[in-house]
């Protein structure tokens, strides 16, 4: 039809993946006049075009009009009028809590960055403008970097690292910045290089993101259902695996307000993601250990298996 699917082998283009792809392109410098470029633009105009993509962005969250304005796709004036220096706002995590995701103010501060970027006309006069901007920096700084992983990602995810940085960037922090080096550095480490037979060219994909500690608990429960022990070796070196990843990071304030909870114990979808362990990812894993361990089984490291469990169950 013209569009781009989600996954490689899809046969319907959608909205939000045509989108992207199509600012792509532009970035890459494919012209305008190209059959691929013309089908895509027609398959955009068939599912609403830029109306429908800022109203994907306003109802869903979904990015693609970010990327279209930065790629010089669309006008900046028709995202939200939102600037970064929200952020100087005396808001607080306090305000958030219960109320709203981590991630949801950073894809509003993200779409303040962009706007800005690319919108001459600011929001706030220019005598109030520094003191302000300085103020959001430190805050939004401030507020984006207690989510930020040790490997420097956000959410172990491509694209919340991405929309993380453009946030950062659009109250002044440059690829400088140890927070954004860091962050610029992981995705990088996502690069997958290898070599076309036919022409010879180096292919780059990047791999969005892992799944293997809910991978290794669906293989341990498929596993045990299909009739093997949970003695046998492949459950046991799964289970092993899950061991070592659960998380010791406490949970960030914003995602855990009860301050009774405990903040350590549960289970992210990867490794490397230890700012964002989160109910389904831990649900998984406790039932896979249940299934694989006994109380007399060890840890690798500390305790039993029925102490690790039990901190599990805790946080969850």
């Amino acid at each position: 039809d013209g569009g781009f699917a989600v996954e490689p082998l899809g046969t319907i283009g959608t909205l939000g993946t045509t989108a992207v792809c199509r600012a792509a392109l532009r970035v890459c410098g494919v012209a305008d006049s190209t059959r691929e470029v013309r089908r895509a633009d027609a398959r955009l105009a068939e599912l609403g075009g830029q109306k429908a993509l800022r109203e994907r962005l306003l109802r869903n969250g979904e990015p693609g009009a970010l990327f279209y304005v930065m790629a010089g796709l669309m006008e900046a004036d028709l995202l939200p009028p939102v600037s970064p220096d929200m952020a100087a706002l005396p808001w607080s995590e306090r305000m958030l809590e219960g109320r709203m995701h981590g991630g949801v103010p950073v894809v509003i501060y993200a779409c303040a960055a962009v706007r800005e970027r690319f919108l001459t006309k600011r929001l706030l006069p220019g005598f109030l403008r520094a003191p302000a901007r300085l103020m959001a920096r430190t805050r939004l700084a401030g507020f984006i970097g207690q989510f930020q992983n040790p490997n420097g990602s956000w959410n172990g995810m491509v694209f919340s690292t991405v929309l993380n940085l453009l946030a950062l960037e659009g109250v002044g922090l440059t690829a400088a910045d140890p927070m954004v080096e860091r962050g610029f550095t992981w995705i990088d480490s996502r690069k997958r290089r290898t070599r076309d037979a036919a022409s010879k060219q180096e292919l780059i994909r990047i791999v969005p993101f892992d799944g293997e500690n809910w991978e290794t608990a669906f293989a341990i429960m498929a596993l045990s259902v299909s009739g093997r022990k949970e003695s046998a070796t492949s459950i046991q070196r799964g289970a092993k695996f899950l061991f070592t990843a659960q998380s010791a990071e406490p949970q960030v304030r914003l995602n855990q307000p009860n301050p009774a909870a405990p903040r350590e114990g549960g289970w992210t979808f990867m490794r490397g993601n230890e700012r964002m362990a989160d109910c389904d990812d831990t649900g998984v894993v406790l039932a896979a250990l249940g299934l694989a361990t006994t109380a007399k089984q060890k840890r690798p490291g500390q305790g039993n298996a029925a102490e690790s469990i039990a901190r599990g169950i805790a946080w969850l």
